[in-house]
């Protein structure tokens, strides 16, 4: 199995067995609830600096005062937008022995026999995420941006997010695992 540029290449006896993108690109997940607090307080504190002083006159006062305000809207907002661009441009990909994700930048090609067993996290639309062992906390995806690589056995190094109809999905991974 290749993954690249020209897309999917099947390798002899390798069945695809599902092809799919995400859903919904736009969603708030559980590790983002921390850092959206910290952006909303970030904001009200700069919100409020400027309501009770003004407008500054001076261009230096004032340009502080606007980088405070846009790194607040940055820690509310950032995250959940730069998902969506990122889930906006992947392609997962299920065959009898792999799971494959694919995106403008990377791919990637996992063994079933060396994942953990899959984690559902369903949506109310009938779509939903599906991990291998565990979702991946907030430490773990500063830990993977900090190494520059996906560690296998010490967390989930492929998540495949807001996939549907969720049931069968997971029903197909289960399948090849056996």
């Amino acid at each position: 199995m290749t993954l690249g540029s020209g897309g999917l290449d099947e390798v002899e006896c390798e069945n695809v067995l599902w092809r799919g993108r995400p859903e919904r690109l736009v969603f708030v997940e559980r590790s983002d609830w921390l850092v959206m607090v910290l952006g909303v307080g970030w904001l009200a504190c700069w919100v409020g600096l400027l309501a009770v002083g003004g407008i500054p006159a001076n261009p230096i006062s004032f340009a502080w005062r606007l980088s405070g305000l846009l790194v607040g809207t940055v820690l509310t907002l950032g995250h959940p937008l730069v998902r969506a661009v990122w889930l906006s441009k992947t392609w997962y990909t299920v065959t009898d022995r792999n799971i494959c994700t694919e995106t403008d930048r990377s791919s990637a090609s996992v063994p079933h026999d060396v994942l953990f067993p899959p984690v559902v996290r369903p949506g109310a639309d009938g779509a939903g995420s599906i991990a291998f062992g565990r979702f991946p906390s907030a430490w773990d995806t500063v830990v993977s941006v900090w190494q520059g690589k996906r560690r296998y056995g010490t967390y989930p190094s492929v998540v495949l997010r807001n996939v549907g109809p969720i049931d069968k999905v997971h029903a197909l991974i289960t399948g090849a695992r056996t």
